[in-house]
């Protein structure tokens, strides 16, 4: 639940970032609000990690403007700004306990030795390492590790907590059990994230809000939910999930606007009138579930991939294909060669701009 506040917490205007000849970061304009999980989105080199050093202070704009609560700090040093970021190397002191880790960055802002102890244990305890205290890094796992980091970023109590990509070095049930942790966390201080990632898993189950990123361009704004139902580009709806992007050319005869691609012909809504659309696998039906369905058709299986609790196919139109996601079953799959039918409805075909 967001903290709402009378305006954005963090608000980027116009910024952008070349080195040289080349434009790392084109003008960008991000408004973030208080208590809010935000993140940026996007393949490496998208001018993600760009945006989120212009934020911290370690780099400096070439245009625009940052400010942080009404303030403009777009030529504020780091350690003036009401920050904090976190690694994906964690960056812990090796010689130092997990508490003396967490208590460093009070000592060096001078906090009153009295205020230090109970600080460092209420921020341990936030990230439930509590009996991990007086143990060294090597003596810890990566995801404990990584929460001692979270730790020592919070417990300065930022208006804003940077993350870049902390999950990388994670394996994937670490990863997935630290989202838990990030968002219990986040909720449970109030603290504004701003979130990297590359990983749009992450991304879609994490945020409130997620800025698409791609060739240092701003695709997309939206709540995950809209990323992916309402994509507004081609990059966007490959990027997020997995979509077919239909292309060709729309007839008008007689009132009827008509979409065809190779062998396929799609009867199309007035709001779908543009030669490009896309189409999510998963949104596409196969054999009996088609029955009903606004867009039927035959085709041929081509390709069947199993992938656990889904098998993703791949469809024959007889020269054009469409892929389909189907949940798994024990017996009855389908298998490449056998005849098919499949079909899908008006309201799952999203039209793009581009």
């Amino acid at each position: 639940m967001l903290n709402k506040s009378n305006g954005p917490l963090l608000r980027l205007d116009q910024v952008s970032k070349a080195y040289g000849s080349y434009q790392a970061l084109q003008p960008t304009s991000i408004s973030v609000d208080e208590g809010e999980f935000f993140s940026l989105l996007g393949p490496s080199g998208c001018g993600k990690t760009t945006t989120l050093r212009i934020i911290a202070g370690f780099e400096v704009p070439s245009g625009g403007t940052v400010h942080l609560g009404g303030h403009d700090i777009t030529r504020t040093p780091p350690n003036h700004r009401d920050t904090n970021t976190v690694f994906q190397s964690y960056a812990l002191f090796p010689h130092m306990t997990a508490a003396e880790n967490v208590a460093y960055p009070l000592k060096m802002r001078k906090v009153p030795a009295s205020e230090i102890p109970a600080r460092v244990t209420e921020a341990i305890g936030q990230v439930e390492m509590s009996k991990f205290a007086e143990r060294l890094p090597h003596e810890m796992s990566g995801g404990q590790r990584q929460r001692i980091a979270l730790a020592r970023a919070i417990v300065g109590r930022p208006r804003v907590l940077l993350l870049d990509e902390p999950l990388g070095a994670l394996d994937l049930k670490l990863r997935e059990q630290m989202q838990h942790v990030l968002v219990h966390l986040q909720r449970k201080i109030g603290i504004t994230f701003v979130y990297v990632t590359h990983d749009q898993g992450e991304a879609l189950s994490m945020s409130d809000r997620i800025a698409v990123m791609s060739g240092g361009r701003l695709q997309q704004l939206a709540t995950p939910r809209d990323l992916y139902y309402q994509p507004a580009n081609s990059f966007v709806a490959s990027f997020i999930g997995k979509s077919n992007v239909i292309s060709g050319t729309v007839e008008t005869n007689a009132g009827r606007t008509v979409l065809r691609s190779g062998a396929l012909s799609i009867q199309m809504p007035d709001r779908a009138a543009k030669p490009k659309a896309a189409l999510r696998y998963e949104a596409i039906a196969i054999g009996p579930e088609s029955e009903g369905r606004d867009v039927v058709f035959d085709a041929n299986v081509d390709d069947a991939l199993f992938l656990g609790n889904s098998v993703e196919i791949t469809l024959d139109l007889g020269g054009s294909r469409l892929v389909a996601m189907a949940p798994s079953q024990r017996d009855g799959q389908v298998r490449p060669g056998d005849p098919v039918r499949a079909g899908f409805n008006f309201r799952d075909l999203v039209p793009l701009d581009d």
